[in-house]
């Protein structure tokens, strides 16, 4: 009996550590899936400011940005980077008459057809064999898109459609697509309530997505050989939808499909859109398992089967601890190439927008190099903690400590995670330099306070910003929007509950913001209220 009661512990305890190491396959899938997307959405955000801060931009100036990009190179499974202008049925000749007017004779918005609302794509790079099949295409006609388009404009966040068939698919290698849309509003700010977003939409910003060459791009990047280890597959399902399978992938072995004895399951958010990436082990992953130390103990008999199964417990949990270890290591190794290419981004995007906005040279590299010591600050305290998480307060006290007893803040010390740091700081800086140019900073009665708090409980919770100005000059609401204003008018995280207010008062200006709590804090480090 304590043979058999052996046997099936060690059986149990190994069957255990590999469903921990399969597992830690979707968790690394998963987690490159989603900073895939993430990058491709900065790509996007670069290309709306672009748009938003020059809305008469020529199609040579957004190759020209996008060519910078290199998104041919850097962002598998990325198609391109377009613009579709949205315009009513009583535009549509004029639209076409401006595109035929730059060369393409024979462009047209299509399908033909009435109807009230238009968006069709008048820009998108790279402007290859493949994606010439889309100029001119009006998504608002086809369903999916246009349910993906509608909830974009009306949230002013970037959102993901459900699966379709690209414009630029043909007869062969068809993969399932999906597109991804940031609205561009008229103005120099988004509106703040969902009535003017729709009043004021202007078009949008996308990219399409095919998903097989996405997979592909991520798999590629992951150090474990997943396809040999797990049958993957991928399904979505938008808001109001069923789930539909866009991905899958090809059986290892002739007697496909058959029971898999590991699986896992993991549910994305991505944009809006819910993605299942659910994992079954194959038969090479099966067999790697090594059960001899089980038929050890029940050939060994009642006196080793004691002996032998402390034996084996401790090396079972030896290699356990080696595969946390090793799967950690791995995580940080991609994490940190993640936090480098991150970073470059911002620092790319700092550079092309304080350059480009119209200020001399002498003063356009100042700005620049103010903005980039301000980014090295947040940086340097990332590295001092291992980029586990820095302290909100200890940020916000650095950017401030200049103006001494003229600036005052107040708030819980928070644990920032690494992205959410960077934008913080960039954010608080623009605030800072703004006040003293033009604000409260500017004049010695001047003062500002900056705030912040937690609402709610559980997951629920959210994080209440606010920097308000008082004793200043009269301020007025800026004529042009460069990358300041641009940065101000964006949210700092992805979920935000809605966009940052911004008010010039006569005081002095307040900016306020509300980001739901869990997508500020660091994994890894606790807050402390």
């Amino acid at each position: 009996m304590a043979t058999i009661v052996g046997l099936r512990l060690v059986t149990t305890s190994i069957d255990m550590i590999a469903q921990e190491a399969f597992n830690n396959l979707n968790l690394s899938f998963s987690a490159e899936l989603q900073r895939s997307i993430t990058a491709y959405e900065q790509v996007l955000s670069g290309a709306a400011a672009l748009l938003q801060t020059r809305p008469a931009i020529r199609r040579e100036e957004f190759r020209s940005y996008l060519q910078a990009v290199k998104i041919e190179h850097r962002y598998p499974g990325l198609q391109g980077v377009g613009y579709a202008a949205t315009f009513e049925a009583s535009e549509r000749s004029t639209l076409e008459a401006e595109v035929r007017s730059e060369g393409f004779k024979d462009f047209s918005v299509r399908p033909d057809g009435d109807r009230p609302v238009y968006s069709a794509i008048v820009f998108l790079e790279p402007f290859t064999w493949r994606n010439q099949r889309a100029f001119g295409y009006d998504m608002m006609s086809e369903p999916v898109r246009q349910a993906a388009m509608i909830r974009a404009r009306d949230t002013g966040l970037p959102t993901a459609s459900g699966a379709v068939e690209l414009v630029q698919e043909t007869e062969t290698d068809v993969q399932v697509g999906f597109l991804l849309y940031l609205p561009i509003y008229d103005g120099t700010a988004a509106p703040k309530t969902e009535a003017g977003r729709r009043e004021a939409i202007k078009g949008f910003v996308y990219s399409p997505f095919r998903v097989g060459n996405l997979i592909a791009g991520v798999l590629s990047r992951i150090r474990q050989e997943i396809e040999s280890q797990a049958r993957i597959t991928i399904s979505m399902a938008p808001p109001g939808t069923e789930q539909a399978v866009i991905y899958k992938t090809l059986p290892q072995s002739p007697d496909a499909p058959r029971n898999s004895k590991f699986v896992h399951e993991r549910t994305l958010d991505i944009n809006g859109t819910n993605w299942t990436v659910g994992m079954a082990s194959t038969r090479a992953f099966e067999a790697s398992l090594s059960y001899w130390p089980a038929w050890s103990i029940l050939v060994g008999g009642v006196v080793l089967s004691t002996l032998l199964a402390g034996l084996v417990a401790s090396a079972a949990l030896r290699q356990h601890e080696s595969n946390i270890s090793n799967t950690r290591m791995d995580l940080l190794s991609r994490e940190l190439a993640h936090r480098v290419k991150n970073s470059l981004a911002v620092v790319q995007s700092i550079a092309s927008r304080s350059l480009v906005d119209g200020r001399p040279v002498k003063e356009s590299r100042e700005i620049f190099s103010q903005r980039l010591h301000a980014l090295a600050r947040a940086h340097t305290n990332l590295v001092e903690n291992s980029w586990r998480g820095v302290s909100m307060a200890e940020l916000a006290a650095a950017e401030l400590q200049p103006f001494g007893a003229r600036a005052s803040l107040q708030g819980p010390d928070i644990a920032m995670n690494a992205d959410t740091a960077q934008m913080f700081v960039l954010v608080v800086h623009e605030l800072a330099t703004n006040a003293v140019k033009h604000g409260a900073l500017s004049c010695d009665a001047g003062r500002v306070e900056m705030r912040w708090w937690i609402e709610g409980e559980g997951a629920s919770r959210t994080l209440h910003f606010r920097w308000k100005e008082t004793g200043g000059p009269p301020v007025q609401v800026p004529a042009s929007n460069g990358f300041g204003q641009t940065l101000l008018q964006q949210a700092i995280v992805h979920g935000a509950v809605s966009r940052p207010e911004i008010s010039y008062e006569e005081d002095g200006v307040r900016y306020e913001f509300v980001v739901p709590l869990a997508t500020v804090q660091a994994e890894n480090m606790s807050s402390h209220c």
